[in-house]
C-alpha cells in the first residue's frame, strides 16, 4: 500500500477505483465482492462514475488491520 497517497489531509477527497486498486494491491472483481456482501464502502455515484471518500477508505483499512 502507498501510505503517501493514502495520507492526505483532505476528508473529502473523491478516489476512484483505479486508485483503490493500485494502493491497496486488491483486484476489482475482489473489491466488487467485498461491497456485495457489505464488507467495503458503497460507492458514491456521479452520473456513470462510482467514487468513494478517501476517508472511508482509510476506515475500512484501518478496520481490516485490526482484524
Amino acid at each position: 500500500m502507498k501510505d503517501d497517497k493514502l495520507n492526505e489531509s483532505n476528508p473529502l477527497k473523491l478516489v476512484d477505483l483505479k486508485f483503490i486498486c493500485e494502493n491497496t494491491g486488491l483486484s476489482r472483481a475482489y473489491i466488487y465482492k467485498l461491497m456485495s456482501n457489505d464488507q467495503f464502502p458503497k460507492p458514491l455515484k456521479l452520473g456513470r462514475a462510482s467514487r468513494w471518500y478517501l476517508s472511508e477508505l482509510r476506515g475500512w483499512l484501518e478496520s481490516r488491520e485490526r482484524m
